[in-house]
């Protein structure tokens, strides 16, 4: 692993930007072999059985049957064991969705592949078993045969399991008020926000993007969120330094020029403020 950056895991070819493939039975970490790391697509994990043990960022993730796991572009992850497994593993970037996806009055970037979702797992009616286990058949069997269309079959079948996975989301959270006027203003700061954190750390910034003015925006972000667009703000600056500080070994000064902070005495206190502890302190605990 380079020292100042966290490995990428990318597609090896550029026209491969949808897989489908078995997930393995068993394995371990070290027989994977495969270091924590970062995905430049979306990725999606279908366990029809079996358990294991799976990390997303510091989330500790017990792999449990009949259970959609849903790993967003650039989060942290890796595997760590997994007993007698059957299901499938879907990785796809965005381009490869048909166009009226993302049209949509929701936007699966920000509800299923959120950094700050609460459904990092779905859990399956026994109901829709049938449905999902035929989608992902159907999806495989096309990866197979590879005859004329197939993967323009694939791109409409992997729309409507996204569809149905958001369904089966809104009926588990009971929030259908998420396709109100202010849960799309919801949406689309996070999606700004997911954009320009880096580089825009105030709220007035993302008010202006989303069209409406700051006080407005915190009203619904607590609405939504239960916390204030600023903290919300914070919160994602500071989940990019912690995996910065787990898994590079730059300094707590080039992360926070990384992050958009000229001065790191900001940045420290901006850290403080969301963790607890001063960066410097966090990591030190992470080498005990």
């Amino acid at each position: 692993m380079a020292a100042d950056r966290i490995p990428t895991v990318d597609f090896s070819v550029p026209q491969s930007s949808f897989l489908i493939r078995p997930i393995v039975r068993y394995f371990s970490q070290e027989e994977q072999k495969e270091p924590p790391h970062r995905h430049n697509f979306q990725e999606l994990l279908w366990v029809k059985s079996g358990a294991g043990m799976h990390l997303i960022d510091n989330e500790r993730l017990n792999i449990q049957p009949l259970t959609f796991y849903l790993i967003p572009k650039g989060q942290i992850h890796y595997f760590d064991e997994g007993n007698d497994l059957e299901g499938f593993l879907v990785r796809f970037s965005d381009d490869f969705l048909i166009e009226s996806v993302g049209s949509m009055s929701w936007n699966y970037r920000q509800t299923l592949f959120s950094h700050f979702s609460m459904h990092r797992s779905l859990s399956v009616p026994s109901t829709d078993l049938r449905r999902y286990e035929g989608l992902l058949m159907r999806m495989w069997q096309e990866q197979q045969k590879k005859t004329f269309g197939y993967q323009a079959v694939q791109r409409h079948l992997l729309s409507i399991l996204l569809i149905q996975l958001e369904r089966t989301r809104q009926l588990q959270a009971h929030d259908g008020a998420l396709l109100s006027k202010e849960g799309m203003l919801y949406k689309d700061f996070m999606e700004y926000l997911e954009r320009y954190y880096r580089s825009e750390h105030v709220v007035t910034f993302y008010a202006d993007k989303v069209g409406i003015s700051a006080r407005k925006l915190t009203q619904v972000c607590h609405q939504h969120a239960g916390k204030t667009a600023k903290t919300l703000i914070q919160e994602r600056i500071v989940l990019e330094a912690q995996r910065f500080l787990q898994h590079t070994n730059l300094s707590v000064k080039e992360i926070s020029y990384r992050l958009g902070f000229r001065d790191p005495s900001y940045f420290s206190k901006a850290f403080k403020a969301v963790v607890g502890v001063a960066p410097q302190a966090y990591e030190v605990n992470l080498s005990d």
